[in-house]
Protein backbone atom coordinates (compact mmCIF):
# COMPACT_ATOMS: atom_id res chain seq x y z
CA UNK A 1 0.00 0.00 0.00
CA UNK A 2 3.25 2.13 0.57
CA UNK A 3 4.18 2.60 -2.81
CA UNK A 4 0.91 3.29 -4.47
CA UNK A 5 0.66 6.18 -1.77
CA UNK A 6 3.97 7.29 -3.08
CA UNK A 7 2.72 6.76 -6.61
CA UNK A 8 -0.30 8.89 -6.65
CA UNK A 9 1.61 11.50 -4.14
CA UNK A 10 4.15 11.54 -7.29
CA UNK A 11 1.43 11.70 -9.99
CA UNK A 12 -1.40 13.81 -9.31
CA UNK A 13 -0.93 15.45 -6.23
CA UNK A 14 -3.15 18.48 -7.08
CA UNK A 15 -5.42 20.61 -5.06
CA UNK A 16 -7.93 17.59 -4.91
CA UNK A 17 -5.88 15.25 -3.01
CA UNK A 18 -6.40 15.13 0.35
CA UNK A 19 -6.76 11.68 3.16
CA UNK A 20 -10.49 11.06 1.53
CA UNK A 21 -9.47 10.82 -1.85
CA UNK A 22 -5.93 8.86 -1.23
CA UNK A 23 -8.52 6.12 0.22
CA UNK A 24 -11.19 6.24 -3.16
CA UNK A 25 -7.66 6.08 -5.19
CA UNK A 26 -6.53 2.64 -3.62
CA UNK A 27 -10.53 1.51 -3.59
CA UNK A 28 -10.57 1.54 -7.16
CA UNK A 29 -7.03 0.89 -7.48
CA UNK A 30 -7.79 -2.63 -5.45
CA UNK A 31 -11.32 -3.04 -7.17
CA UNK A 32 -10.61 -2.29 -10.81
CA UNK A 33 -7.25 -4.82 -10.29
CA UNK A 34 -9.75 -7.08 -8.89
CA UNK A 35 -12.31 -7.36 -11.49
CA UNK A 36 -9.82 -8.22 -14.01
CA UNK A 37 -7.25 -9.98 -12.45
CA UNK A 38 -9.12 -11.46 -9.68
CA UNK A 39 -6.82 -10.01 -7.02
CA UNK A 40 -6.14 -6.75 -5.62
CA UNK A 41 -2.73 -4.52 -5.13
CA UNK A 42 -2.83 -3.77 -1.57
CA UNK A 43 -4.29 -6.95 -0.37
CA UNK A 44 -6.19 -4.69 2.17
CA UNK A 45 -9.53 -5.18 2.72
CA UNK A 46 -12.01 -2.11 2.65
CA UNK A 47 -14.48 -0.79 5.56
CA UNK A 48 -18.30 0.75 4.43
CA UNK A 49 -17.58 3.76 6.07
CA UNK A 50 -19.74 7.06 5.53
CA UNK A 51 -17.92 9.02 3.50
CA UNK A 52 -17.65 5.91 1.27
CA UNK A 53 -15.27 2.27 1.00
CA UNK A 54 -11.55 3.00 3.23
CA UNK A 55 -9.34 0.20 3.01
CA UNK A 56 -8.98 -0.92 6.76
CA UNK A 57 -5.53 -0.07 7.34
CA UNK A 58 -5.14 3.41 5.46
CA UNK A 59 -5.02 5.50 7.96
CA UNK A 60 -1.80 3.38 9.73
CA UNK A 61 -0.12 3.15 6.92
CA UNK A 62 -0.43 7.13 6.25
CA UNK A 63 0.22 7.58 10.01
CA UNK A 64 3.60 5.02 9.66
CA UNK A 65 4.70 7.04 6.79
CA UNK A 66 4.65 9.74 8.54
CA UNK A 67 6.37 8.59 11.11
CA UNK A 68 9.04 7.19 8.85
CA UNK A 69 9.21 10.47 6.85
CA UNK A 70 8.08 8.73 3.98
CA UNK A 71 5.50 11.37 3.78
CA UNK A 72 5.03 14.84 4.95
CA UNK A 73 1.44 15.28 6.79
CA UNK A 74 -0.18 19.05 5.67
CA UNK A 75 -3.29 20.76 6.45
CA UNK A 76 -4.69 22.90 3.62
CA UNK A 77 -8.49 23.77 2.51
CA UNK A 78 -10.12 22.45 -0.65
CA UNK A 79 -12.90 24.49 -1.48
CA UNK A 80 -14.79 25.26 2.46
CA UNK A 81 -13.54 21.73 3.88
CA UNK A 82 -10.21 21.40 5.73
CA UNK A 83 -8.35 18.88 4.42
CA UNK A 84 -5.18 16.47 5.21
CA UNK A 85 -3.09 16.49 2.45
CA UNK A 86 0.72 14.81 2.22
CA UNK A 87 3.69 15.67 0.10
CA UNK A 88 5.99 12.87 -1.02
CA UNK A 89 9.04 12.66 0.77
CA UNK A 90 10.19 9.29 -0.66
CA UNK A 91 10.47 7.94 -4.25
CA UNK A 92 7.59 5.08 -5.52
CA UNK A 93 9.60 1.79 -5.38
CA UNK A 94 8.31 0.55 -8.55
CA UNK A 95 9.73 -3.04 -8.54
CA UNK A 96 7.09 -3.58 -6.20
CA UNK A 97 4.45 -4.38 -8.43
CA UNK A 98 3.69 -6.44 -11.23
CA UNK A 99 3.20 -4.53 -14.93
CA UNK A 100 -0.77 -4.90 -14.63
CA UNK A 101 -0.22 -3.31 -10.77
CA UNK A 102 1.72 -0.45 -12.24
CA UNK A 103 -0.85 0.22 -15.54
CA UNK A 104 -4.05 0.24 -13.13
CA UNK A 105 -2.32 2.69 -10.86
CA UNK A 106 -1.19 4.78 -14.06
CA UNK A 107 -5.19 4.03 -15.20
CA UNK A 108 -6.52 5.18 -11.59
CA UNK A 109 -4.36 8.07 -11.84
CA UNK A 110 -5.57 9.30 -14.92
CA UNK A 111 -8.82 8.74 -14.32
CA UNK A 112 -9.33 10.20 -10.97
CA UNK A 113 -6.79 13.02 -11.22
CA UNK A 114 -9.45 16.12 -11.68
CA UNK A 115 -12.00 14.67 -9.69
CA UNK A 116 -12.66 15.63 -6.01
CA UNK A 117 -13.53 13.30 -3.14
CA UNK A 118 -16.85 14.01 -3.12
CA UNK A 119 -17.49 13.05 -6.60
CA UNK A 120 -15.31 10.00 -6.26
CA UNK A 121 -17.58 9.40 -2.55
CA UNK A 122 -20.72 10.10 -4.81
CA UNK A 123 -19.20 7.11 -7.63
CA UNK A 124 -18.49 4.62 -5.10
CA UNK A 125 -21.40 4.55 -3.29
CA UNK A 126 -23.19 3.47 -6.71
CA UNK A 127 -21.04 0.69 -6.98
CA UNK A 128 -22.11 -2.97 -6.93
CA UNK A 129 -20.05 -3.42 -3.67
CA UNK A 130 -20.88 -0.48 -1.57
CA UNK A 131 -24.47 -1.02 -2.38
CA UNK A 132 -24.71 -4.90 -1.65
CA UNK A 133 -22.78 -4.27 1.98
CA UNK A 134 -25.09 -1.46 2.95
CA UNK A 135 -28.60 -3.49 1.84
CA UNK A 136 -26.88 -6.16 4.54
CA UNK A 137 -25.33 -3.86 7.04
CA UNK A 138 -22.16 -5.44 6.28
CA UNK A 139 -19.22 -3.00 7.62
CA UNK A 140 -16.96 -5.11 5.22
CA UNK A 141 -16.58 -4.91 0.84
CA UNK A 142 -16.84 -8.30 -0.68
CA UNK A 143 -14.10 -8.05 -3.58
CA UNK A 144 -16.39 -10.88 -5.31
CA UNK A 145 -18.67 -7.86 -5.89
CA UNK A 146 -16.22 -6.07 -8.18
CA UNK A 147 -17.17 -7.92 -10.55
CA UNK A 148 -20.91 -6.26 -11.55
CA UNK A 149 -19.43 -2.64 -10.68
CA UNK A 150 -19.98 -1.61 -14.54
CA UNK A 151 -23.27 -0.81 -14.90
CA UNK A 152 -25.37 -2.27 -17.70
CA UNK A 153 -25.06 -0.61 -21.43
CA UNK A 154 -21.51 0.14 -20.92
CA UNK A 155 -20.07 -3.31 -20.97
CA UNK A 156 -17.45 -2.62 -23.74
CA UNK A 157 -18.98 -5.55 -25.55
CA UNK A 158 -22.15 -3.59 -25.37
CA UNK A 159 -20.71 -0.65 -26.88
CA UNK A 160 -19.40 -3.23 -29.77
CA UNK A 161 -22.37 -4.45 -30.15
CA UNK A 162 -24.71 -1.00 -29.97
CA UNK A 163 -22.56 0.14 -32.66
CA UNK A 164 -22.24 -3.10 -35.20
CA UNK A 165 -24.89 -2.82 -38.09
CA UNK A 166 -24.84 -7.05 -37.84
CA UNK A 167 -25.69 -7.34 -34.39
CA UNK A 168 -28.80 -4.62 -34.88
CA UNK A 169 -29.90 -6.39 -38.23
CA UNK A 170 -30.24 -9.87 -35.91
CA UNK A 171 -32.13 -8.09 -33.12
CA UNK A 172 -34.29 -6.74 -35.43
CA UNK A 173 -34.84 -9.92 -37.31
CA UNK A 174 -35.51 -11.50 -33.50
CA UNK A 175 -37.63 -8.89 -32.74
CA UNK A 176 -39.93 -9.62 -35.79
CA UNK A 177 -40.15 -12.91 -35.24
CA UNK A 178 -41.53 -12.57 -31.36
CA UNK A 179 -44.05 -9.54 -32.95
CA UNK A 180 -45.86 -12.11 -35.01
Amino acid sequence: MKNAILYFLEHINNEHLGKTKMMKLLYYLDFDHYEQYGKSVTGDVYLRLPYGPVPKHGTEMLEQMADDDAILPVRGKSGPYNQQRYISEEATDLSVFDGSEVAQLEKVAITWEHSTAAEMEQASHSEIPWLVAEAAHKSQLDYGMAQFRTPVGEEPEDKVFSTSPKFNNFVKKLAGKNEG
